[in-house]
């Protein structure tokens, strides 16, 4: 339990956190007590990625289990945001893999940094191509801005 009064915050912010808590739930929960009525709860979690911050990582949430998650602590749902989508995904997990060839060492480091030059100008363009390639349904990130009722 946060050690703050119920509705003491006039709102209340989660960014990339709720794939880290044992309870998401809870968290949820939580940051529903201690907003205000009325106030407004900003979340941001991943959805398409490596895992980050081993060995506590421990979910990713679809567009429809952060909806369900906002819906059954009877909060507002005001907007959902996929962040990215096809290209800027890809370009995310291009460079995962890059950053986890040069980690390596040895030949694959050299073969990391050979194929960086590219896979750097993809990802420049990659908002762009998103523009062609739009999908909900495909991004790396959501973006939740919900209301305490």
């Amino acid at each position: 339990m946060l050690p703050f009064k119920d509705g003491q915050f006039d709102n209340s912010v989660s960014f990339q956190v709720l794939e880290h808590h044992r309870s998401p739930a809870m968290m949820i929960s939580e940051m529903h007590r201690v907003t205000k009525k009325g106030g407004y709860m900003l979340i941001t979690a991943p959805f398409l990625g490596g895992v980050h911050e081993a060995p506590y990582d421990f979910q990713r949430y679809t567009r429809y289990g952060l909806q369900n998650l906002i819906a059954e602590h009877n909060i507002e749902l005001v907007e959902l945001v996929a962040q990215g989508s096809i290209a800027s995904t890809i370009a995310m997990l291009l460079n995962e893999y890059v950053d986890n060839l040069v980690r390596r060492g040895g030949t694959t480091m050299i073969i990391g940094l050979i194929i960086y030059a590219p896979i750097l100008i993809y990802s420049r363009v990659s908002p762009f191509l998103d523009l062609l390639t739009s999908s909900k349904d495909i991004c790396f990130n959501y973006l939740v801005l919900a209301r305490k009722k």
